[in-house]
């Protein structure tokens, strides 16, 4: 099953947000055409809805979120905001091959792999589908400096939260 179609049905079927279902789906196993084997998936996706609806369970998660004391020194090797910021502006440049100011998929993914910022291949998809909001393959240059920082605050927070949980039922 295609990614986008899984996170479709478990969209309607649960209303979660598009962090938690990019979060839900892609960290699943691929086949080599890059569906989702998701029946192997299953009871990984089982707790992890769960864990992002149960109503004592979102309490859980706001107590945790309040409690995460997340920096941008811890997630990102020590780099201070502002400097953050400037490498990702001079990432997206340099990923811009053909300079139209907007990135494709292929483009963000490069991107994202030089920059060496430790990120798993599911973060990185998670990044372009909160990055794509439209849906259109491109992120534009402002897109992509105005929300990085604050992304991969969230994404390590939501990360963070999911895996407390997941190891707390097992």
């Amino acid at each position: 099953m295609a990614p986008q179609v899984l996170k479709s049905i478990m969209g309607r079927a649960f209303g979660l947000t598009r962090m938690q279902l990019t979060t839900l789906v892609n960290d699943a196993p691929l086949d080599e055409e890059g569906n989702v084997l998701w029946q192997q998936h299953l009871q990984r996706m089982a707790m992890m809805v769960k864990a992002m609806t149960d109503p004592q369970t979102i309490i859980e998660r706001a107590e945790m979120a309040e409690r995460a004391e997340f920096t941008p020194l811890e997630i990102m090797s020590g780099r201070e905001r502002e400097a953050i910021e400037d490498m990702l502006r001079g990432l997206f440049k340099e990923a811009d091959k053909d300079g139209n100011g907007v990135l494709d998929r292929q483009e963000f993914h490069d991107c994202l792999e030089s920059a060496d910022l430790g990120l798993q291949p599911y973060e990185v998809g998670m990044l372009l589908d909160v990055f794509d909001a439209n849906e259109d393959g491109k992120m534009s240059y402002g897109e992509f400096t105005d929300m990085a920082y604050e992304v991969l605050l969230q994404a390590a927070r939501e990360k963070a939260i999911v895996e407390a949980q997941m190891a707390a039922w097992e």
